[in-house]
Formats: C-alpha cells, structure tokens, sequence
C-alpha cells in the first residue's frame, strides 16, 4: 500500500486601510501544510480605532472575497462552512485563523485585512418652525 502526501500551500497577504493608523502582521510568504494536518495563520494588528478583522480567500484567476469576519458571526461565511475559525481577541488585537485538518481545496491566498467600526451618528438637521 502507497501512500501519497500531498502538500497544501498557503499563501498569506496583508491588507490594511492605513489612512486612520492602522497597519497588519500575519504569516509571512507561502506556509506549507501536508494534507490532514491543521492550519495556523497567524494576524495581528494595531489600530488607533475599534476595528474588525476579516479574512479574504483568493483562488487563482479569480478576485479576493471574504471568507470569515468577525461581525455578526452566524456560520454563514464561506470560511465556517469549510471549518475554518477565527478567534478576535480585541485586548491583544488578535485574529488567528485556524481549521483542524487540512484539505487539498484549502489551498489558496489569505488575506487579513482590518477595517474601521467608528460610526459617525447620523443627526438630522434642526427644524424651526415658523
């Protein structure tokens, strides 16, 4: 009996909005994983603002979309159905995304990006009446 091992790459990117200070640190490069075997990616970032952390898949010819976020987490994403997660540890500003057990369809890019949650309050203008 053969056994065949077979080696997933991922490849992991930082995507930041600087323009209110904030800036990304994930794995850097190509990780290779052997199928069956967990996946860690690792992202921190700082932020002079509440932000929200989301994780982007891109696979070849085709554009980057969102794979799991931490707003409103309800399974829905394309990441939770794959059984991937990721946890926010806002006081360490943390979102690692991890899955189990590897498989082929695993390989991809990775994006971790952080995106602002400052709301500014909506206030409509002043009546006078007459």
């Amino acid at each position: 009996m053969t056994f065949h091992t077979v080696a997933i790459v991922v490849l992991i990117l930082a995507v930041v909005k600087k323009s209110v200070g904030q800036s990304v640190n994930q794995s850097e490069g190509a990780v290779a994983v052997l199928q069956g075997n967990p996946i860690f990616l690792e992202c921190s970032y700082q932020s002079s603002v509440s932000a929200s952390p989301f994780w982007y898949i891109q696979h070849p010819g085709h554009p980057p979309r969102i794979f799991l976020k931490d707003l409103g987490k309800d399974g829905s994403e394309e990441g939770a159905r794959r059984g991937f997660e990721a946890d926010h540890d806002k006081k360490l500003k943390t979102f690692h995304m991890k899955k189990p057990a590897s498989q082929l369809s695993d390989s991809a890019v990775y994006f971790c990006a952080v995106s602002d949650t400052v709301r500014l309050a909506r206030r409509d203008p002043e009546r006078k009446h007459a």
